[in-house]
């Protein structure tokens, strides 16, 4: 008597494919592939990634070290973000103008990541 295979269970959607939708920049500053990924929560809160096809995440190079000390005058850590509208305005205002972090990458190599 031949058995039925068991019915493949249905894969349970990620932390980030359940509570966030993905919106991409694509070649930031007139810069070909450096492409970021914003993932906007529902409470309209984003965070913003490298994309897959960044340069960073497709030289197979290693992360090693953060740094949100853009400058002696500029940290990223300074920033507050406060009242009752955070809306998407001030993350789209940052990737065009402003660098968000330094990733310093194993080979050696320093990266402005999210610039």
């Amino acid at each position: 008597m031949a058995t039925e295979p068991a019915a493949a269970e249905p894969a349970v959607p990620s932390l980030v494919d359940r509570y966030f939708t993905r919106w991409y920049k694509a070649d930031v500053k007139g810069k070909p592939c450096e492409d970021h990924c914003i993932l906007q929560h529902s409470n309209r809160i984003c965070v913003i990634t490298l994309a897959e096809s960044h340069p960073v995440l497709q030289s197979g190079k290693t992360i090693k070290s953060i740094s949100y000390q853009i400058s002696t005058n500029c940290s990223r850590l300074q920033n507050k973000v406060s009242g009752k509208f955070k809306r998407v305005r001030p993350v789209i205002l940052y990737l065009n103008c402003f660098s968000l972090c330094l990733c310093l990458c194993l080979p050696l190599s320093l990266s402005l990541c999210l610039s």
